[in-house]
């Protein structure tokens, strides 16, 4: 992998209380990055990862072992025992972008010269690549959620796309005294080294825009689903598993980080509550769902 003459300032951001290192031109970075500014970092004594750019990277022999089409973005990933190669392009371009990273996801190197606007969004879909799976190894796991807090109790509600997760969070800002947004799409769940499980907010948030240095201890989980009658199931064990397994984000076909995250995941499962909601989304709803995280906590 030759090197192009490329070179960038070494730039620290803290998600999730875990830090990581990119190369980078800081002011051009939060310019068309500003997801990324309430995560920047002064350094710490260590680093989930490094991620540098300017490299020459071949495209892989063969077929990918991963292809998807995701919000009109084509990513194709190749798995080997030496690490993984991703190519990423979208419907705007037909060329892909391409990454590399070791076994571990410490060492991570991307062919981005920053030539052109949308190198920078590319950036972005690499960083939160690089943090899922590299965070993996650190209890961490990303999970396809909208999540809320008042004070340092959270909640996250999943589920599929429509299944009405903003619009739940919506009415808990609506109706719940002191109430705010952690994320809206991408939030970070982890075990921390003392054993507690918190809900932070991330870079990435969908079309909400929600980037806050913030968390809170997590309460529960909602599985939505949209139904004539609110009413609020607990799942057996297993089934709340599966749901979360469902939610989070990760290569399926990588055995090595599906055995960290699936077992960060079960010892989740294990100790925060998972209900499925179904529900109208109306204030009742709110008040069944949070009376199961706030008993004590009146509605507006």
């Amino acid at each position: 992998m030759e090197n192009r003459v490329c070179q960038f300032k070494g730039m620290w951001f803290k998600v999730a209380n875990l830090h990581f290192e990119m190369e980078g031109n800081e002011a051009e970075v939060l310019r068309f990055c500003p997801n990324l500014r309430p995560f920047l970092s002064a350094g710490a004594p260590s680093r989930l990862f490094h991620m540098s750019h300017g490299h020459t990277l071949a495209a892989p022999e063969g077929i990918p072992d991963v292809e998807e089409h995701i919000n009109g973005k084509h990513i194709r990933i190749w798995l080997s025992a030496e690490g993984y190669d991703i190519g990423l392009s979208s419907g705007r371009t037909f060329s892909a972008s391409r990454l590399h990273a070791d076994h571990d996801w410490k060492q991570i190197e991307t062919d981005l010269a920053f030539a052109r606007i949308g190198d920078y969004e590319t950036l972005n879909d690499f960083l939160m690549l690089a943090f899922t799976y590299s965070a993996a190894f650190a209890r961490t796991v990303l999970v396809h959620a909208s999540c809320v807090a008042v004070g340092d109790e959270g909640a996250a509600f999943i589920g599929q796309s429509g299944a009405g997760k903003s619009t739940h969070s919506r009415l808990w800002l609506r109706h719940v005294p002191g109430c705010r947004l952690l994320n809206d799409d991408q939030p970070a769940v982890q075990i921390s080294p003392a054993g507690e499980i918190r809900i932070f907010g991330t870079p990435w948030s969908g079309k909400t825009p929600c980037y806050r240095q913030d968390s809170a201890r997590l309460m529960a989980f909602f599985r939505m689903r949209q139904a004539v009658a609110n009413r609020l199931v607990r799942p057996a064990p297993i089934e709340a598993f599966r749901l979360l397994l469902e939610s989070a984000s990760m290569i399926g076909r990588d055995s090595h980080t599906f055995e960290a995250i699936t077992r960060t995941l079960a010892e989740i499962a294990s100790r925060v509550p998972v209900y499925v909601l179904e529900n109208r989304p109306e204030e009742a709803a709110v008040r069944l769902s949070s009376g199961q995280v706030f008993a004590s906590k009146p509605l507006r």
